[in-house]
């Protein structure tokens, strides 16, 4: 009898401790949220959205300052002082450095300014009320299944080989791996016997490219203007997509699946590659963007090969936006004698070179995420590889 009760007491005891140790939790809890309420009642640049399922300004920002830990340095984001191209050279001394607070870069992207683009904008949706309409379409299957995968690609006459065979690569890769793929292709410049063919054989969405609706320079290939405007273009109608250039391949075992998802939390997964933004990037971009170069010299620079992009407020709002407002403005992210420009002079520890629209991303990317881009960074050898000189002449000419 003595033993019984003595055990219903240790019961009791242990019982009590718990509901302590929920009430405490649960505390603890509440004034997180009423201090992210009172943080975002302050905050004047987020927005918020009526109905559907989105992702605001506001929700990323509690999001990320709440479960990631930000004294946390990945060592992958930053440059490798062992690659031969760091061999005795030393960094750039720098006074500047990102915002503690991830809130802070993000307000530091969006006020770049640019001017003169405001019809464009309008045009591509990215004005004000195109990004509050775009957002309330999440989550409504206004265009596209859930289960959906979207491709987008483009391409002018000179890479139409190139273009067969990342076709010829998808239909043995991601067409087998999904059973409801959609490949969107927009037309850069195909001759009518290229654009009658890949009509007939591609099995794909061919689109136009809007080139007259747009300024001048983004005729021009070799300014690369015209990817964050085909870019833009799609997330229009898709929630989310992929996109690759011509010159990418699918390897047969991916892990595509782990970075839709990492899109649909991020907004946005690429790729990165071995040299400092700072290096491969004009010193022009960085004084339009008021960035110091120097702050940037220890990232890796972005690699433009491949995109998933889920469409949200932070994502138009703090990426997609600045990205196309800096393609659309010249002496941004296009210069004069662009061609001049892509031959790199690598005895310059910086501004060695410019790379158009990997320079910009970088740089956007960087400042938004800094110490923590490995949320966003996609290791390329698990999805695919860029194989140039893979061609294929799959669509007949007869």
């Amino acid at each position: 009898m003595r033993m019984r009760m003595k055990n219903q007491r240790v019961v009791v005891v242990w019982v009590l401790l718990l509901i302590g140790i929920i009430y405490l939790c649960t505390d603890r809890r509440t004034k997180y949220k009423d201090n992210v309420k009172a943080l975002l009642a302050k905050d004047k640049l987020s927005t918020s959205t009526e109905g559907g399922q989105v992702r605001s300004l506001r929700d990323y920002y509690s999001y990320m300052e709440y479960h990631v830990n930000w004294k946390e340095r990945n060592p992958e984001v930053f440059i490798n002082k062992s690659h031969p191209f760091f061999k005795d050279r030393s960094d750039p001394v720098c006074d500047h450095s990102f915002h503690d607070k991830f809130r802070d870069n993000v307000n530091t992207v969006l006020k770049y300014s640019f001017s003169g683009i405001e019809k464009y904008l309008e045009y591509l949706g990215l004005d004000d009320n195109g990004i509050h309409r775009l957002t309330i379409k999440n989550g409504a299957n206004d265009d596209v299944n859930e289960t959906e995968i979207v491709i987008v690609t483009g391409t002018s006459s000179n890479h139409f080989a190139e273009f067969q065979g990342l076709v010829k690569n998808l239909r043995g890769t991601i067409f087998k791996q999904y059973k409801n793929v959609r490949l969107v292709f927009y037309n850069l410049g195909l001759t009518k016997s290229q654009l009658k063919r890949t009509i007939k054989y591609c099995n794909c969405e061919v689109r136009s490219f809007p080139i007259r609706k747009l300024p001048k320079h983004v005729s021009r290939p070799n300014t690369y203007a015209w990817k964050p405007v085909l870019i833009q273009l799609a997330l229009k109608d898709f929630e989310q997509i992929i996109y690759v250039d011509t010159s990418f391949r699918f390897s047969a075992k991916n892990s595509l699946n782990t970075y839709l998802e990492r899109s649909k939390m991020h907004g946005i997964q690429l790729p990165f590659d071995l040299r400092p933004v700072s290096t491969m990037t004009d010193e022009r971009t960085f004084r339009f963007l008021g960035e110091e170069p120097c702050s940037f010299y220890g990232y890796t620079e972005a690699a433009a090969q491949i995109f998933i992009i889920s469409r949200s407020e932070f994502t138009l709002q703090a990426v997609i936006k600045p990205l196309l407002s800096c393609a659309l403005q010249f002496g941004c992210m296009a210069h004069p004698r662009e061609v001049s420009l892509l031959s790199c002079h690598f005895e310059k520890v910086m501004h060695a070179c410019h790379r158009f629209d990997q320079s910009v991303i970088g740089i956007i990317i960087t400042r938004i995420f800094n110490v923590r881009r490995d949320l966003v960074t996609i290791d390329l050898p698990e999805i695919g590889s860029v194989q140039r000189e893979d061609k294929a002449n799959i669509f007949p000419s007869h």
